[in-house]
C-alpha cells in the first residue's frame, strides 16, 4: 500500500464531533466526483474512504447508501445518489437553496476551528494525496473546479500554510513541497502518526545532508592540503637538484628537510615536529620563501 493510502486509513479512524460530521461530509461530497442536481457521486480507490463517507451520510442525513465495487486493474469504490428527493435534501442542507454547489464553498459549515479541520480532512479524503517522504516531500489536492480551488487555496493560506498552484489535465492542483507545511496539514486533519513520520524523515535527511556537507568539506580540505604539499615538495626537490639547499638559511633549511621527510603532514603537524618553536603562520611564511626561491 502507498503512503497516501495509509494516511487516509489513519484519517478514517478519526472520530469527529457532531458538528464536524457535517463539515467533513461536505468536504468529501463537494470535492468528489459530482455534487449537483441530478447526480451526487463519489469515486475512490480506498474501501475505507468509501465506507467512511457512507457512514457520514447515514449519520448526517439518515440516508443509507450503497458502496459499489468496480475497476479492472485496480479496485475502485463508488457511491452514487440519483434519487432527486434525496439529492435535493442534501443540496439544500449544504447549499441553502439547492442550486449548483460548484459556485464555491459555503462557509456556514466552517465557523469553528474543529469544523475547518474536519472539512480539510474531508477534502483530503476526496481528492488529496501525499508522497512517501523517503522519496520526496509532496502533497497535493487535484480539484475539478477553479472556483472551488480558489476558495480552498484561501482557506489553506489563512491557516498559515504556503500552498502552490498549477494546472494538470484540466484540473486545478494545489500542492505543497515543504515538509513543514505537510506536517502541519496532516496534523490539522488528524493524521498525527504520519505527520510524525514525515518529521522524523526530515530530521534524518537534514542530518544526512549536514554529514555529507561536512564530509565534502573535509575531503576538499584534504585534497587542497595534498595538492599544496606536492607543490611544496616539488619546489624543494628543484632547489635540491640545483644544489641550492646548502645555501639556505638554517631556518629555511630545517623546514625544507622536514617537508621532504613528511610530505603528508599539515603545516600545524610540521610545527609540532619542530617542538612548536614556530607558529603555523611562521611555518607558512618559510614555505612561501622556499617556493619563491624555487621559482627564481
Amino acid at each position: 500500500m502507498s503512503f497516501s493510502h495509509d494516511v487516509k486509513n489513519e484519517l478514517c479512524q478519526v472520530r469527529p464531533a457532531s458538528c464536524c460530521k457535517y463539515a467533513e461530509c461536505y468536504g468529501m461530497l463537494l470535492f468528489g466526483r459530482s455534487f449537483q442536481k441530478g447526480d451526487i457521486s463519489f469515486l475512490t480507490a480506498s474501501k475505507d474512504v468509501a465506507t467512511r463517507l457512507a457512514e457520514l451520510i447515514k449519520s448526517c442525513f439518515d440516508i443509507t447508501v450503497t458502496v459499489s465495487e468496480g475497476g479492472v486493474k485496480k479496485p475502485t469504490y463508488l457511491i452514487s445518489i440519483t434519487d432527486d428527493v434525496v439529492i435535493k435534501r442534501i443540496l439544500i442542507k449544504y447549499d441553502r437553496y439547492g442550486t449548483n454547489a460548484f459556485m464555491g464553498i459555503n462557509y456556514e459549515f466552517l465557523k469553528k476551528e474543529c469544523c475547518i479541520e474536519a472539512f480539510l480532512r474531508g477534502v483530503f479524503l476526496s481528492c488529496g494525496s501525499v508522497c512517501d517522504p523517503e522519496k520526496s516531500f509532496h502533497a497535493e489536492f487535484a480539484i475539478k473546479n477553479s472556483a472551488l480551488s480558489g476558495d480552498f487555496f484561501t482557506i489553506l493560506t489563512e491557516r498559515g500554510l504556503s500552498p502552490r498552484y498549477t494546472e494538470r489535465q484540466g484540473k486545478s492542483v494545489i500542492y505543497f513541497k515543504n515538509g513543514a507545511d505537510i506536517e502541519d496539514l496532516l496534523t490539522a486533519i488528524g493524521a498525527t502518526m504520519h505527520s510524525l513520520e514525515i518529521m522524523n524523515v526530515q530530521i534524518l535527511k537534514d542530518i544526512r545532508n549536514k554529514t555529507n556537507r561536512i564530509k565534502n568539506c573535509d575531503n576538499g580540505n584534504i585534497s587542497r592540503n595534498i595538492e599544496a604539499s606536492l607543490l611544496q615538495c616539488a619546489a624543494i626537490e628543484k632547489l635540491k637538484k640545483a644544489d641550492k639547499l646548502s645555501t639556505l638559511s638554517p631556518e629555511l633549511y630545517e623546514v625544507a628537510v622536514l617537508r621532504l621527510e613528511h610530505p603528508n603532514h599539515s603545516l600545524s603537524e610540521l610545527c609540532k615536529l619542530m617542538g612548536n618553536k614556530i607558529t603555523r603562520s611562521g611555518m607558512n611564511h618559510r614555505i612561501k620563501k622556499l617556493l619563491e626561491l624555487a621559482e627564481r
